[in-house]
């Protein structure tokens, strides 16, 4: 969970200061604010697993930088691309977090309900700044739109894997990966429709049945 943990919130650090190369200078302080609650997030996870591992706050980061060699966020370019990821990548992960909440491990359910808490506050502006740049710009925002889906749906883990079904059986998350997947699909539909965007034909990220 915590590995998970610092691999979202240091991606969504460096997409940001990503963004804030060629953003208006009038966003700045918002990127800058979501910035420093990502921060804040990868330091509750930090100090987590220094407790309960009892390896280095260290450790936990160079693990997280190696994933994301491995594993990078799509790039982004234009304004258009960092309404995307926080319409589609945020919505994710708090849709993930969601389940742990009310979990078993009583530390994590507390960074996750401080987390939840905070982006239910901003659930809404990525699809709010989204609609008219995909109006503007229909055919990026489509093809934006399938690779950062694509990337999503990789948050949620594999659905019916040995793990997903322990973190079930032991109490750690409510649900497992596919019903948690399923609901994330159905929430992006009303701000699809409103910019004028589709599900792809085909989601080669997502293990599964899954009702696009």
């Amino acid at each position: 969970m915590l590995r998970s943990q610092a691999y979202r919130e240091l991606a969504a650090v460096q997409l940001l200061e990503q963004a804030l190369t060629f953003m208006p200078h009038e966003e700045h302080a918002r990127l800058r604010h979501q910035q420093h609650e990502e921060g804040a997030h990868l330091e509750a996870a930090l100090t987590l697993w220094q407790s309960v591992a009892g390896a280095s706050r260290q450790a936990l980061v160079d693990t997280a930088r190696a994933r994301l060699q491995e594993k990078p966020l799509p790039l982004v370019r234009t304004p258009l691309d960092v309404a995307m990821a926080q319409f589609v990548f945020d919505r994710a992960g708090y849709f993930v977090l969601r389940e742990y909440v009310s979990g078993s491990f009583a530390p994590y359910a507390q960074i996750a309900a401080a987390i939840v808490a905070e982006e239910e506050g901003h659930q809404d502006d990525g699809a709010r700044t989204l609609i008219p740049l995909a109006h503007a710009q229909p055919r990026e925002a489509q093809a934006s739109f399938e690779v950062w889906f694509a990337t999503s749906l990789l948050s949620f883990g594999r659905p019916g894997s040995d793990g997903d079904k322990l973190a079930v059986a032991l109490g750690l998350k409510r649900r497992g990966a596919g019903a948690v997947m399923q609901e994330y699909v159905e929430s992006l539909r009303p701000g699809l429709q409103a910019a004028g965007l589709r599900f792809p034909t085909r989601s080669p990220a997502a293990a599964g049945p899954l009702r696009l």
